[in-house]
């Protein structure tokens, strides 16, 4: 019987060996399913086990990235610090915490955190009568009795690898679904502004321009507007963003005096604005062809 991982070597080769494994058929209810990058939120999944039953001594394992982090925390030096498993009630404020619930009296399920290097596994055991095929079982990663936890900074999907072994099955297996959060960029701060570094003579600067969240790390969800990108020479190209296109490219010449030259996006209307990197023609550089960072 595959044992327990006790660390993130031996949870490693674990789903290393998951791949080549049949799942086993989920479904999956996400609270909440989407959020905002560093959202504030108390976390929880409800699994559904279909064609089959988790009874008493069923194992499941749950994966919590370092990228989820306490809300309004300082710097951490372990993740697992920020959660914890509280049995006969819950009494401490500075960390999530972390429960099942099988929704039945006649079951219960303990928790254990393992901590996996940065990361760290919920080790869940069922007792008791267990779970039926299509019976719920709830998963708090941040309880509302406890602190929110918040969500990673990068808009995408960011899923919590879950691995189930059945009672009386020897080894552990996947699902057939993942439990996870789809993130998305937050308020819009600025515009990033790229192209090329070196435009050979005669052709134009291929930008584009991409309204950025407060981070600057993601596309600003949900906006949409008239933006004015000005060339190095001051020339105006008046174009438009939508809110479902990730951003915009405009052709611009480089007539400007001096070696380096500089575009910007202007939605003045909103009080943002965008500058790009340095570029040039190759004649200005010696024949060079001299890139942004050299």
């Amino acid at each position: 019987m595959e044992t327990i991982p006790k660390n993130r070597q031996e949870w490693g080769r674990l789903e290393a060996r998951l791949e080549d494994r049949e799942p086993l058929q989920i479904r999956v209810e996400m609270e909440p399913a989407r959020a905002q990058v560093r959202e504030a939120m108390h976390l929880s999944f409800v699994l559904f086990p279909l064609d089959h039953d988790w009874g008493a001594g069923t194992d499941l394992l749950v994966l919590v990235p370092r990228t989820w982090m306490l809300d309004l925390n300082g710097a951490f030096p372990e993740i697992s610090k920020f959660f914890s498993v509280w049995q006969g009630g819950y009494g401490n404020g500075r960390e999530c915490l972390v429960m099942a619930d099988p929704g039945r009296a006649d079951t219960t399920v303990s928790c254990e955190l393992i901590p996996a290097g940065y990361e760290f596994l919920i080790h869940m055991r069922i007792a008791g009568a267990g779970i039926c095929d299509g019976e719920p079982l709830r998963i708090y990663l941040a309880h509302p009795d406890g602190p929110r936890v918040r969500a990673p900074q990068t808009a995408q999907f960011h899923p919590f690898v879950t691995a189930v072994r059945p009672a009386g099955y020897e080894e552990f297996y996947p699902l057939s679904d993942s439990p996870g959060v789809q993130t998305q960029g937050g308020a819009v701060r600025l515009f990033r502004v790229t192209g090329q570094a070196i435009v050979p003579p005669g052709e134009l600067a291929q930008l584009k321009v991409i309204p950025m969240d407060r981070s600057e790390l993601n596309r600003a969800h949900g906006y949409e507007g008239e933006v004015t990108v000005v060339a190095p020479g001051g020339a105006e190209y008046p174009t438009r963003i939508g809110a479902e296109e990730i951003f915009v490219r405009v052709e611009v010449p480089l007539d400007g005096k001096g070696p380096f030259h500089f575009a910007q996006a202007r939605d003045l209307t909103r009080g943002l604005i965008g500058r790009s990197h340095p570029m040039g023609h190759p004649d200005q550089f010696g024949g060079y062809r001299v890139f942004y960072g050299d």
